[in-house]
């Protein structure tokens, strides 16, 4: 017999597990916090981005990335974003105050978990629904997500409480508040509407097209959403946010990357919890007391599939796009497994379970760490302290973003009122330094953005734009990073815009002050090392700005050394060390200079 024709299940306690089940759920939750804790090292640089306006909008400048001028929306995550200013205005320091917000969304996700599983199949023992939040304890991705300080578990939470509470109503026959829990995760993530819209017409179609349905989502989530739209467009211009046009490609590559990001996904453990959830839902029966509820969940995650399928693959480790859905897919991977032992012996149904479990939970940790630590930016994994000490330091030392924190620093000490800041790197450098700063990658400047997404222009031509964009500015400071190497040492940038920016005769007017360590090569399994460099605009000793120095030169030679980065307690630099950057001729002032 199907679990959700079967009558209900006689438990007590809290969300009817019982007093073994709720222990079960505990202990749970505390092997899931410790488990994201050991990832407490691998913070994003996008968090800071978000924090900057969480504290330009905590100071009272608004919601923008450069008080003082026009707004734009270089974020995709305005709920996130909101709370970690609430925080920030209750004195949280701010790397503290976005994992607060990743460790609460997982625990969330944690605790409801046996409550998707206790509705999907009402007469489910304890044991099997806590097996969902095992899974998703055990995941990698799942720690690693809280604690990168984005807001992946914030939607994901937000993702399955709407879930839940629209699967209540359908149950009770009539809808109250969930278009409300999905105009949450709307704000949370832009695709939040692709999801809402899947959710209401799963629960429209369920609950036998009652017009009702319609009228209610039309008051308490269309209208709220359109006047929040209506605020974005008067605000910033614009009724999508300005990532829209440096990260959405679509067309026929996006899609083949999404499938591709798919793919990997499911080799890299997914396929655990995704192929017998789809499996389980997809051929879950109407009970004899409601609707086929089980579509709802389905329909969210082939709404979070599409939007994949449409904008493409992410670059960031932990398989961000489809964490939102991971939560869905264990609870249908517990449904799978309730399925496929419930006629055993009850004895033997419980061994069954339990030590298939098990080993799921176990495979899934080890192939999703394994991924984690094998992909591109598996520098992220980088640390250069114990992750004890690191869990209760409210800044970047000893994580692959001390070097950004210490280029900020420097910059923020040596910088003077009015000076600008361009760097490919807008989180932790800006935030730090408190410069206004120009987005070399667009995703916080208007027009570069719009120059990215221009129709009809070639990839080089896109950033030779933003070449332009950075030039017509003049900022006084420029931060490019890259690796040494030769004899004499010569910098070489890493992204194909820091080249052409290192090649244009108007770098020929900034010299190098500054270099922090990013990572060792060979300690963070990459080919080369990545070295932040900080160029100042030279001028001369009356003060005015000096003239381009053309075409011909090549390399910047440094006379005297750069500063080493002695504030995060190494050496780095090796005295004696004379570097130089491929591009253009110019001289560095000695490092005695800087102090």
């Amino acid at each position: 017999m199907n679990p959700s024709q079967q009558t209900p299940h006689p438990t007590n306690g809290a969300g009817g597990l019982g007093g073994t089940g709720v222990a079960a759920l505990v202990g749970l939750v505390f092997l899931g916090v410790l488990h994201s804790a050991s990832y407490v090292h691998a913070v994003s640089d996008d968090a800071f981005i978000s924090l900057r306006y969480a504290a330009n909008l905590a100071g009272g400048h608004g919601l923008v990335y450069n008080p003082g001028e026009t707004p734009v929306e270089g974020i995709s995550n305005p709920l996130f974003t909101w709370m970690a200013a609430l925080l920030l205005r209750f004195g949280l320091p701010p790397l503290i105050a976005v994992r607060l917000i990743g460790i609460l969304g997982l625990v969330a996700i944690l605790l409801l978990l046996p409550k998707l599983v206790g509705l999907l199949d009402p007469r489910s023992t304890p044991l099997a629904r806590v097996g969902a939040t095992a899974l998703y304890a055990a995941s990698a991705y799942a720690a690693f997500a809280a604690m990168t300080g984005l807001e992946t578990s914030l939607h994901a939470a937000c993702i399955l409480a709407a879930t839940i509470l629209s699967l209540v109503e359908v149950r009770a026959g009539r809808v109250r508040l969930g278009p409300l829990a999905w105009l949450a995760v709307a704000c949370s993530r832009p695709e939040g509407v692709l999801l809402a819209a899947a959710a209401a017409a799963t629960q429209w179609a369920c609950l036998g097209c009652d017009r009702r349905v319609v009228l209610r989502w039309a008051g308490l989530f269309a209208l709220p959403a359109v006047v929040l739209l209506a605020a974005r467009f008067a605000y910033y211009g614009a009724i999508v946010p300005n990532t829209f046009h440096v990260k959405v490609a679509a067309g026929a590559a996006a899609t083949a990357s999404g499938w591709s990001y798919l793919v990997r996904y499911l080799h890299d453990g997914g396929a655990i919890v995704a192929v017998p959830a789809v499996v389980a839902l997809a051929l879950a029966r109407p009970s004899k007391a409601g609707p086929r509820i089980a579509a709802l969940p389905l329909a969210v995650i082939a709404a979070q599939l599409v939007y994949l399928l449409y904008v493409g693959r992410d670059v960031m480790p932990g398989a961000r796009f489809l964490m939102p859905i991971h939560p869905l897919l264990c609870a249908g991977a517990a449904l799978a497994l309730i399925a496929s032992t419930q006629r055993l012996a009850p004895a033997a149904g419980r061994i069954a379970f339990a030590s298939i479990g098990v080993v799921a939970c176990a495979s899934l940790a080890v192939l999703q760490a394994d991924a984690l630590a094998a992909h591109p930016l598996r520098f992220w994994l980088v640390r250069d302290e114990p992750r004890a000490a690191l869990i209760v330091r409210s800044d970047l030392r000893g994580t692959w973003l001390a070097g950004h924190q210490a280029a900020g620093e420097y910059l923020r000490e040596h910088a003077r009122p009015g000076d600008w800041l361009a760097t490919t790197e807008a989180g932790v450098m800006p935030f730090h330094s408190k410069l206004p700063t120009l987005d070399l990658l667009g995703l916080n400047d208007r027009e570069i953005a719009r120059a990215r997404g221009r129709a009809g222009a070639t990839p080089m031509q896109r950033l030779e734009a933003d070449a332009a964009q950075l030039f017509a500015l003049g900022p006084r400071w420029i931060v490019l990073d890259g690796a040494y190497s030769g004899d004499p040492e010569v910098f070489r940038p890493r992204l194909i815009l820091a080249r052409i920016i290192a090649k244009d005769p108007a770098f020929a007017r900034y010299r190098p002050v500054f270099r922090s360590v990013v990572y060792r090569g060979e300690r963070a399994g990459m080919s080369s090392d990545r070295i932040n460099v900080v160029f100042e605009r030279a001028a001369s000793r009356s003060g005015a700005v000096e003239e381009p120095a053309g075409r011909g030169q090549q390399d910047i030679r440094r006379e005297g050394l750069l500063e080493d980065l002695r504030v995060l307690g190494r050496a780095d630099v090796a005295d004696g060390a004379v570097p130089r950057v491929a591009g253009h001729e110019d001289h560095l002032r000695s490092g005695s200079e800087l102090q």
